[in-house]
């Protein structure tokens, strides 16, 4: 075949049966290819010069471009590859650079949905609505006045370590009334930059899956000490407590809302595990708890006996769907 033409072309779409291919000779590597269906596509053939791969790429569909137009982007084509560039290659780096340039803020939003679909997980399983609850608000509140004008792929980790430095030094903490009858509080301080910057690391790795970056700078940095709670009460704290505590009752406080702090008095449970508590996570035989789902999974919880007394009485057999603070 001498090359293409446009007698050849139309002749051959009509004729085709099944998928054919024609070349052309100036420049040679320029094909048609023809389907049973009349549509006929330009490509070109090349052999990669960075890969040393035969490449073969769409050009256009013959109808939208002339026979003159495919050339002349052949030849385009073909002078990238004279010159040792793949023009595939280039493409896909064009475009994963743009998809890149998404700001860390709209990220962000991105993150969240996703989050809210159940698409970003904790251990295997979606993250519950409550801490998809505290993520926004850290990210609002911390990490986007901080971050949020960044590109996301080109935050670094100099910018993570201002931005930590940043929270724990109180910068984006907020006291003040926000609208009618509403007073917003944001904490700063160690403990919260912690946190924060650990849902940070959350966020680029969902980033990297995603495949807009290719680290977390969020990895290998040093995270300041939390202020972890270490205070244990002594038993005579304890029997005061105790005794505050019947004294509210006497007073007329309410019993329910007691018997459940004294609960967490003697357990060490969250106070969302107990005030949410269900009759069937309650073992009083084994004197456990048997937390179906929590952040770390499925757990069995030792008691103690009191523990588990108040709880009977609180949330009784009968009442199988209830909750402990539901009683009241």
């Amino acid at each position: 075949m001498s090359g293409l033409s446009i007698g050849l072309i139309t002749k051959t779409i009509k004729a085709a049966e099944k998928e054919m291919r024609l070349w052309d000779d100036n420049p040679k590597g320029l094909g048609l290819r023809i389907k049973p269906n009349g549509t006929a596509t330009f490509f070109v053939q090349y052999k990669s010069p960075e890969t040393f791969k035969k490449v073969r790429t769409s050009i256009g569909q013959y109808g939208q471009i002339t026979l003159e137009d495919a050339r002349k982007k052949a030849r385009k084509l073909f002078g990238e590859v004279a010159d040792d560039t793949d023009p595939v290659i280039a493409r896909l780096e064009k475009q994963k650079a743009a998809a890149r340039a998404v700001k860390f803020a709209d990220f962000c939003d991105w993150y969240l949905k996703d989050a809210e679909n159940g698409l970003v997980t904790y251990r295997g399983k979606p993250k519950k609505a409550s801490t998809l609850a505290t993520d926004r608000g850290r990210i609002e509140r911390h990490l986007k006045p901080l971050l949020g004008h960044f590109v996301i792929d080109k935050i670094s980790r100099r910018d993570v370590l201002n931005a930590m430095h940043q929270i724990r030094i109180g910068a984006t903490a907020l006291n003040s009334k926000t609208r009618p009858g509403v007073r917003t509080i944001v904490k700063g301080g160690a403990g919260t930059a912690v946190r924060t910057i650990r849902l940070l690391g959350s966020i680029f790795s969902y980033a990297i899956k995603m495949e807009l970056r290719d680290d977390n700078p969020v990895r290998g940095i040093e995270l300041p000490k939390d202020n972890t709670r270490e205070r244990i009460l002594t038993p005579e704290e304890f029997q005061r407590l105790g005794m505050a505590m019947q004294k509210a009752l006497e007073e007329g406080e309410n019993p329910i809302a007691i018997r459940a702090y004294l609960t967490l008095a003697l357990t060490g449970c969250r106070k969302s595990e107990i005030f949410a508590l269900k009759r069937s996570e309650l073992d009083t035989y084994h004197q456990c708890l048997r937390f179906v789902d929590t952040k770390t999974g499925a757990q069995v919880r030792p008691i103690g006996k009191d523990a588990a007394a108040i709880l009977g009485a609180q949330i009784p057999l009968s009442c199988s769907g209830s909750t402990l603070m539901g009683q009241v």
